[in-house]
């Protein structure tokens, strides 16, 4: 068990050591490494490789989706109006205030914001 974890926890360290995200499609291969991490019970090494694939697939995947969190490049540096209610007492910090925020209206070049 806890060499797992420390497999699992090396996989995503790896993730965070690469120069850039890998492909997402490199976390398509995430149910095989599942397979081969639970099914193999007879070659540990094989299986500790796998779980570590597994960690790394998860950090892909998990990267990849804050990405998708990001303002679209085409957006970059473009005016408009957002219009809504805050909805959560301001969290100040050193650095940033941070607050909920209710969207009920936008400019229509924006499009929809989540």
């Amino acid at each position: 068990m806890r060499s797992g974890t420390i497999a699992f926890a090396a996989g995503v360290a790896l993730c965070h050591l690469l120069g850039e995200l890998p492909a997402l499609s490199f976390a398509a291969l995430l149910p095989v490494f599942i397979y081969i991490g639970w099914h193999w019970r007879w070659s540990s090494g094989l299986r500790l490789t796998a779980i570590g694939c597994i960690g790394l697939s998860w950090a892909v995947f998990m990267g990849h989706r804050g990405l998708d969190a990001e303002l679209p490049p085409h957006l970059d540096g473009a005016l408009g109006w957002v219009e809504g209610v805050v909805i959560s007492p301001p969290e100040v910090d050193p650095r940033r205030t941070r607050f909920d925020f209710a969207v009920l209206d936008t400019d229509a070049r924006l499009g929809p914001i989540e």
